[in-house]
């Protein structure tokens, strides 16, 4: 068992993507809890620091923007050589490089640490060559290989059982007034809140419009709802609006990151795709109903008593463990299309969601 004598200097090394980074930050509260008082440090691409720098557990945050710095080192070095030089100016107890490829592998042999660990069989292999300590995670859940890295290191056993706890974000008053305000515009009263997030950022892990329709129109025959809905490109957003043609729907702003899961805390549950909105809900403190076809459920789905999944299945009966290797090259996407209304309702315990009450 490691000296616990004094609070521990900890980095982590998840820099992408986002969603990643989301299901990654329920390491925070496990090393909370097995080194009281320990300050975390996180490194992250510029594209997606919003995630943590409104996080009120992490202490400083390393931007990095290998996509700008990739197109030209020469006129970037200023600024390489300043986040490199910030970065060296701590020394670490320990480093955790949960990214597993070359890009992390870089930052964590530059990171001054007694320790450094990263995965047995990490993405890219050239990362095996900067972390001593290897971590094989038994791929269960997604979750389970980040916190099962921060175990193995503390040499504790893990919990069998392993969620994503609430997050609490910092948000400004003016952000936070224009939600309250959204609330108390629109007519929902006796009504149940959802927040469907239809968007994904490949085809083949998206319902089609007329599907969601369908199971919108189910629900609100079972349980009066009012319907809010996201999305997060013009392309989405037209999707969106054409969901807006149900009564009692409304298509929110794009907001910031923070906005938007605070707008998750006033729902009742949230309906969404694998995507990052359903990660984020699963922080929110409150039900998701997550729909999968290309990705597996039990490897990414939310875990916990409050989060149902549903997965949906190959017309061609490719079978896997974490992603189809036809994700990105399927021409159907039948893996997805041919789930009905009928089929999702029916699988998700709707009853309990519309009538009863969130206890948390």
């Amino acid at each position: 068992m490691k000296n616990l004598s004094r609070p521990l200097r900890i980095l982590i090394v998840k820099a992408s993507s986002r969603g990643d980074i989301l299901q990654a930050l329920c390491i925070l509260e496990h090393l909370k809890i097995l080194s009281k008082g320990c300050e975390i440090d996180w490194v992250i691409e510029k594209p997606f620091c919003e995630v943590v720098l409104h996080h009120k557990e992490i202490h400083n945050v390393f931007v990095i923007d290998t996509k700008k710095w990739k197109k030209g080192w020469l006129k970037s070095r200023k600024e390489v050589f300043s986040v490199f030089k910030a970065l060296r100016k701590n020394k670490y107890d320990v480093v955790f490089d949960l990214q597993g490829n070359v890009k992390s592998a870089i930052v964590t042999f530059f990171a001054k640490a007694k320790k450094k660990l990263g995965f047995k069989n990490p993405r890219e292999w050239p990362n095996k060559l900067v972390t001593k300590i290897k971590f094989d995670p038994p791929y269960l859940n997604i979750r389970c290989d980040y916190v099962g890295m921060i175990y193995h290191y503390f040499q504790k056993r893990m919990p069998k059982n392993i969620t994503d706890h609430p997050l609490y974000f910092e948000i400004e008053d003016q952000e936070k007034q224009k939600i309250d305000m959204l609330f108390e515009k629109l007519d929902l009263a006796e009504k149940k809140k959802v927040l469907i997030c239809p968007q994904s950022a490949w085809e083949n892990k998206r319902l089609s419009n007329d599907t969601l329709l369908e199971l919108m129109e189910k629900m609100h025959h079972q349980t009066p709802c009012f319907f809010f809905i996201s999305w997060g490109n013009e392309k989405e957003k037209k999707q969106a609006c054409d969901l807006a043609v149900h009564p009692n729907t409304f298509v929110i702003e794009r907001y910031l990151l923070t906005t938007l899961h605070y707008l998750m805390q006033q729902v009742d549950f949230v309906i969404a795709m694998d995507s990052i909105s359903l990660h984020m809900a699963a922080t929110a403190n409150i039900k998701t109903l997550s729909i999968f076809g290309s990705t597996s459920a039990n490897y990414y789905a939310p875990k916990g008593p409050f989060h149902q999944s549903i997965q949906g299945r190959c017309p061609y009966h490719i079978t896997f463990k974490k992603q189809c290797p036809k994700m990105r090259s399927c021409t159907t996407g039948g893996c997805m299309k041919d789930l009905k209304s009928e089929d999702i309702f029916q699988a998700f315990e709707f009853e309990n969601a519309l009538t009863q009450s969130q206890t948390l």
